[in-house]
């Protein structure tokens, strides 16, 4: 497919552009995405750690489809079963994506009594952050960080300190960092260098 390398790793440094046109060449990497934008609201690492599930999720609603599903699946609201689970979300939970809109943040209230719920909604949604990764000559601040853009529009720059018992071997396996700060933490480090290097380097 048109978002893999010539070693068939998928490498979204070559996903920008429009693949369906006839004259889109595969091996011209047009970003090192320095920026990260979803699309998606993520909530919290407890959505992606372990990476398997995301993973699985990611390439059957984005890469093993015909285009036309692609942008359908991207513009819309997903839904996906955490086979893991950790110790937030229990294993066979199914787990909500909601497609960055106007009013999106009234789905993550969890108290709807406190009349202030909305908008301590939208000052935890990480709407784009500089990309993080396992590799620090990545980050576009050193030491490593990002400048994370949250939904009710104020930036806040957090360090990024990957969790001590974080097991970052491989994309199977990092495991107890779901209670790490989303998105600058070692679940999203790895998931991002996967991404663009098609392995995870480590």
């Amino acid at each position: 497919g048109a978002w893999y390398n010539s070693g068939g790793q998928l490498d979204m440094r070559i996903a920008d552009g429009d693949p369906t046109n006839p004259s889109y060449d595969t091996n011209i990497q047009t970003s090192d995405r320095s920026y990260i934008y979803m699309g998606w609201a993520i909530p919290g690492n407890e959505y992606i750690v372990p990476l398997d599930p995301i993973l699985a999720f990611y390439v059957l609603k984005v890469v093993a489809v015909t285009d036309q599903q692609r942008i359908e699946n991207l513009d819309g609201d997903q839904t996906y079963v955490h086979t893991s689970g950790n110790s937030i979300v229990t294993a066979g939970t199914e787990l909500n994506i909601f497609r960055f809109k106007e009013g999106i943040e009234r789905f993550f209230i969890t108290d709807i009594n406190n009349p202030a719920g909305s908008a301590m909604a939208q000052s935890t949604l990480a709407l784009m952050w500089d990309v993080t990764s396992t590799q620090p000559d990545q980050f576009n601040h050193i030491p490593g960080g990002s400048n994370v853009l949250f939904m009710d529009g104020h930036v806040e720059f957090q360090r990024y300190t990957a969790f001590p018992g974080a097991d970052q071997s491989n994309t199977a396996s990092v495991i107890g960092s779901e209670g790490e700060q989303f998105p600058t933490s070692a679940a999203w480090a790895v998931l991002s260098y996967t991404a663009t290097e098609g392995t995870s380097g480590l």
